[in-house]
């Protein structure tokens, strides 16, 4: 099998101008006539051996093109079926009821009022909150920034059930505070969630109304 492998290059022009090996395995059929032949038939000679070794240069760089290609490709499919799958178990996920308080007083009007609102209003997405972007930097990280989005536009909406822009309002006032305090983290921080705090204290005091 190596001799057969080795007699792929018997066909193929030695690169080598002046190749001296013995055993070489490439063609040196026309050695003959580069030594007898004149200098412009010596040249003319090395000039297709060149062109030989440019095309055939040329054609493996096309064909790692095309494998680099139908790679590129097939992650692109593998990515696009992998996110239509999770798409389909998203929606196929079944949805939890709406919890009811079976202890609560059904003979008052008005807390079938409220009971209907909240089963009737839908909530307020909170994945479409976005902390408003700070330059050059803001005071935490934007990671950090989005909990406490998170978590204000959590109590804003139990506080504030009829607004309807409660996702404008809460990147609004994050980004009052991210400014404000834009120089310092730990201030930030400690004012931001001392104002979400103030809104869990109300929803609580509320609650015991």
């Amino acid at each position: 099998m190596f001799k057969s492998r080795l007699n792929l290059f018997r066909n193929v022009p030695c690169p080598a101008q002046n190749c001296t090996l013995v055993n070489c395995l490439f063609y040196h059929g026309d050695t003959a006539l580069i030594e007898h032949n004149q200098p412009d038939e010596i040249e003319g000679i090395k000039i297709k051996k060149q062109n030989y070794w440019v095309e055939e240069l040329n054609e493996v760089t096309e064909r790692r093109k095309k494998v680099d290609q139908k790679i590129k490709l097939l992650n692109l499919q593998k990515k696009l079926a992998a996110q239509a799958t999770d798409s389909v178990s998203a929606s196929d996920s079944p949805k939890r009821p709406l919890p009811i308080d079976s202890k609560s007083d059904t003979n008052n009007p008005q807390h079938k009022n409220e009971k209907k609102l909240k089963l009737s209003k839908p909530v307020p997405d909170a994945k479409f909150l976005t902390p408003r972007n700070i330059l050059p930097v803001g005071p935490a990280p934007v990671d950090i920034r989005l909990n406490l989005l998170k978590l204000l536009h959590k109590y804003y909406i139990i506080l504030n059930p009829d607004c309807k822009n409660p996702n404008t309002i809460c990147i609004e006032k994050e980004y009052e505070y991210a400014t404000k305090y834009k120089s310092s983290k730990l201030s930030y921080l400690n004012e931001f969630k001392a104002y979400i705090f103030q809104l869990s204290k109300k929803i609580n005091q509320n609650k015991k109304k």
